[in-house]
């Protein structure tokens, strides 16, 4: 947006409310944020809500950093652009591609699960961008405006939600 003609960007502000009630009923920052209780999750894109990004594990290094190896790959079987963030959560790798979200094993890159959402993108560029875990649940989009929500174990579709006009 730094180089965005004039006009095309504007940022809006919501005014200071003194409603003391309206006050009182917003729940905590922490409350409406978690964080990574285990070093191991990468729950999200940028790892927390609030982008940290910062992670403590100290098993790859400047020293061993040349000695790593690819120990085993996944195939998505699609011929496409593959932007997705993946995350690691529970033990678990997941991905998305522009209609499936899958789990894998990191160990050995066995598919735990994979689910299909069949619906018609609406831009010709066929990316996702990643899924996102809380309390049990995965949340990804879709092309077409919607937010999905997948149990974490199974990749069974527990809900979804239209957000936007595609």
């Amino acid at each position: 947006t730094w180089s965005a003609p004039a006009g095309t960007t504007t940022t809006q502000e919501a005014a200071p409310s003194n409603d003391a009630r309206a006050l009182a009923s917003s729940p905590p920052l922490a409350t409406t944020l978690p964080t990574t209780t285990s070093t191991d999750d990468w729950p999200s894109y940028n790892k927390t809500l609030t982008s940290e990004r910062y992670s403590p594990l100290s098993q790859i290094n400047t020293q061993n950093a040349g000695q790593l190896k690819v120990l085993c790959t996944y195939d998505t079987k699609q011929y496409t652009s593959f932007e997705t963030g993946p995350i690691m959560v529970n033990g678990a790798l997941i991905g998305t591609t522009e209609h499936d979200i899958f789990s894998l094993d990191p160990v050995n890159c066995h598919e735990n699960w994979r689910t299909h959402e069949d619906y018609k993108p609406s831009s010709l560029l066929a990316v996702n961008r990643g899924a996102a875990y809380l309390d049990g649940l995965l949340f990804r989009g879709t092309e077409d405006g919607r937010v999905l929500a997948h149990d974490f174990k199974t990749g069974k579709r527990v809900w979804e939600a239209t957000v936007a006009d595609p």
